[in-house]
C-alpha cells in the first residue's frame, strides 16, 4: 500500500466496499484505488465490482477507477482489462465511464489507440446510446 494514503488494511477496505452503505463503499473504493500497489489484483477486483456489485454507483465508480489506476500507475497489467472495458461499452450505464477509462489508459500508459481503433470504440458507444434513445452526445 502507498505511504501517501497511509496504511490501509486491504481486507477491511474490501469489506467496506462490499458492505451495504453506498457512500462508505464509494469512498473506500477511491481509497483502495489510490493506495493499492498490486496493480494486477486491483484491476481484477475493479472489473469484478463493475460486473457484480449490487449498487449501480459502485459499479460505475469501479469502471472509472480502472482509468484512475492507469493514471496513477502509468500502466495496465494485462489485456484482460481492455477486453473488459470493451464489454462495458455495450452497457448503456457504463459506456461513458468505459470510454473515459480507455482515454486515461491512452493518455497515461503510453499505449495509444490507432485512429481506426478509437473511432470503432466511439461508434460502438454511440450505437448503444442511440439504441437507448440518448441523443445527448450529438450536442456535445
Amino acid at each position: 500500500m502507498s505511504e501517501t494514503w497511509g496504511l490501509i488494511d486491504r481486507h477491511e477496505t474490501v469489506e467496506r466496499i462490499q458492505g451495504g452503505d453506498p457512500i462508505v463503499a464509494t469512498r473506500s473504493l477511491l481509497t483502495l484505488t489510490h493506495a493499492e500497489t498490486d496493480v494486477s489484483w486491483l484491476e481484477e477486483f475493479l472489473v469484478r465490482l463493475a460486473v457484480e456489485h449490487r449498487c449501480r454507483n459502485v459499479r460505475e465508480l469501479a469502471v472509472t477507477c480502472i482509468g484512475h489506476s492507469a493514471r496513477i500507475n502509468g500502466r495496465v497489467s494485462n489485456d484482460a482489462v481492455y477486453r473488459s472495458l470493451r464489454r462495458f461499452l455495450v452497457d448503456d450505464r457504463l459506456t461513458a465511464r468505459a470510454l473515459n477509462a480507455l482515454s486515461d489508459i491512452d493518455a497515461f500508459t503510453g499505449r495509444h489507440w490507432t485512429s481506426a481503433e478509437w473511432i470503432l470504440l466511439q461508434l460502438s458507444a454511440m450505437r448503444v446510446r442511440l439504441k437507448h434513445g440518448d441523443l445527448w452526445f450529438w450536442r456535445s
